[in-house]
């Protein structure tokens, strides 16, 4: 859940820098009222797993909340339209204990694991 207003599933993506949303869903957030001008950080240039480079936009999400774990101020891009909605470095790297149970094909976040930013 994105500051508190919208539910979305995310890919989690362990080599992604930071979280990644879609143009659209920044567009959301900004017309419900959740993010302001105040909310957008300087744009930043990526090196994709193709060797390409992508220049973004880039903003703070105020709350990611992922199963009732909550993570404030999270760093996120903001990709084309099209683009997945990725689970990155930003949020992750907050987290102090995590691991993939890929068997049940789940994440698993110890709940007294997250670090202050």
């Amino acid at each position: 859940r994105i500051n508190g207003v919208i539910s979305l599933k995310f890919i989690l993506d362990t080599g992604a820098s930071e979280v990644m949303i879609p143009a659209d869903v920044a567009l959301t957030l900004l017309r419900t009222g959740t993010i302001g001008r105040g909310d957008f950080l300087p744009g930043k240039s990526y090196e994709m797993a193709d060797g390409s480079i992508m220049e973004s936009s880039r903003l703070i999400i105020r709350e990611l909340d992922l199963g009732g774990i909550k993570v404030t101020q999270v760093p996120a891009s903001i990709g084309p339209a099209s683009a997945s909605l990725l689970l990155g470095q930003s949020f992750l790297g907050r987290i102090e204990s995590w691991s993939l149970d890929n068997k049940r094909n789940v994440l698993i976040i110890r709940r007294s694991a997250i670090r202050p930013r």
